[in-house]
């Protein structure tokens, strides 16, 4: 599909956007991984642009087996959780962290519910009333390395939660989600704690 894409220096660049792809394709999920997934360069000052438009992505192997995730621009987060944009994907994500996230819970054969579950833990942990936002940077071989958005102006947050604690929510996810809250985290598509700090955000 041709889209088009405002470059910094003015320059309207014309390109071709997938509206459908599969990841088995040799590098996509390492493009996703490396942040270069479906840039193009402006033909006019060379500059490099990520256009940013819904994409439908195919066969991507998940600890679940090959799954359907849908990608929306972050623009289109109130529209979804409003429910005015619908899917049928196995999984939703929306902004490009999101989705780099997504893609590297899978590779690392990690169960994404198990994983929002730790992010949970993780914002009562902080104890604020601020809106955080809790990303998964890093699987390491001893633990999970975590980015906390919002604790303080301009600053980012790292922690690390052992790999012996997932593995303990992830054997008891069934138990866990017998929860009001855990439920509405980890049910698909959308599986993330964003759907219920937006909620608080709008108190």
């Amino acid at each position: 599909m041709q889209r088009e894409t405002l470059c910094y220096c003015g320059n309207t660049v014309t390109h071709d956007y997938p509206e459908k792809l599969d990841v088995s394709e040799s590098g996509t999920i390492d493009s996703i991984l490396e942040g270069t997934f479906l840039e193009v360069t402006c033909d006019s000052c060379g500059a490099t642009l990520k256009p940013d438009f819904p994409v439908l992505l195919e066969q991507v192997p998940s600890p679940f087996g090959y799954i359907t995730v849908e990608y929306f621009p972050e623009p289109e987060r109130v529209r979804y959780l409003s429910g005015k944009i619908k899917s049928q994907a196995d999984r939703v994500v929306i902004g490009y962290p999101e989705l780099r996230e997504k893609i590297m819970i899978f590779h690392g054969q990690l169960d994404d519910r198990a994983v929002e579950i730790l992010k949970f833990l993780l914002m009562e942990k902080a104890d604020t009333t601020d809106t955080l936002s809790i990303l998964l940077e890093q699987i390491g071989d001893q633990e999970l390395s975590f980015y906390i958005y919002g604790l303080k102006e301009k600053e980012v947050g790292v922690t690390g939660i052992p790999s012996t604690l997932y593995q303990r929510v992830f054997e008891s996810l069934d138990e866990r989600m017998k929860d009001e809250v855990f439920a509405q985290i980890t049910q698909p598509p959308y599986i993330s704690i964003n759907k219920i700090t937006l909620e608080e955000g709008e108190e």
